[in-house]
Order: C-alpha cells, then sequence, then structure tokens
C-alpha cells in the first residue's frame, strides 16, 4: 500500500469543504488531486488547471494513481494534457519518499 493511498472506499473523494467548486466543473484542484501530484511529482498551477475541459478534472480525480504503474500513467497523462492545453512542459517535482504530512 502507498503512502498516499487516499482512494479507499469508506473514504469520501472530496471534502466537504470543497462540495462548492467540485459542483461548479472541479473548478479549483481537489486534495485527491493534490495528494496525486505529490505522488507523480508534478506542480501543477491553478492558470494549468483552469485550460482542463471538466471531463479531464474529472479524470484527474477518478484516475487510479497508488501502484507504481498507475502513478506512471497519471504523469504521463498529465504531463500530455498540461502540453496540449498550455503549450508548456509540466513542471516535475521530487517525489518524497517519506512526505511529512503533520508539520
Amino acid at each position: 500500500m502507498s503512502r498516499y493511498d487516499v482512494e479507499k472506499q469508506d473514504q469520501p473523494r472530496y471534502f466537504r469543504f470543497e462540495e462548492d467548486f467540485v459542483e461548479d466543473n472541479i473548478r479549483c484542484i481537489p486534495m485527491i488531486v493534490r495528494f496525486k501530484l505529490d505522488a507523480c511529482g508534478i506542480k501543477l498551477k491553478l492558470s494549468q488547471w483552469s485550460k482542463f475541459s471538466a471531463s479531464e478534472r474529472k479524470r484527474l480525480g477518478d484516475q487510479p494513481c497508488v501502484e507504481p504503474a498507475q502513478i506512471s500513467a497519471y504523469r504521463q497523462y498529465l504531463q500530455q494534457l498540461i502540453a496540449v492545453r498550455t503549450g508548456h512542459e509540466a513542471t516535475l517535482l521530487a517525489i518524497e519518499e517519506k512526505p511529512c504530512l503533520g508539520r
């Protein structure tokens, strides 16, 4: 099991505080996507997110990103999406081995 395993069935996909912008075409980057960005090592700016279609945003929330093959597929899809929608390459980040989530 991955340190970023946020895809458990007994957990909500989105937090309650995100309900307003999730219902409005997912206009802000939800936490579920932020966890996946950390897992695959890509920095995504809100200006880039805003250029994605509603279905692309939903896919980024729904697409699994736990196992190594899933993380790789997620990274490749997101890199391609950023390039196509913005005309720029994705900004890559180092993936922390043991992230400190409780600062």
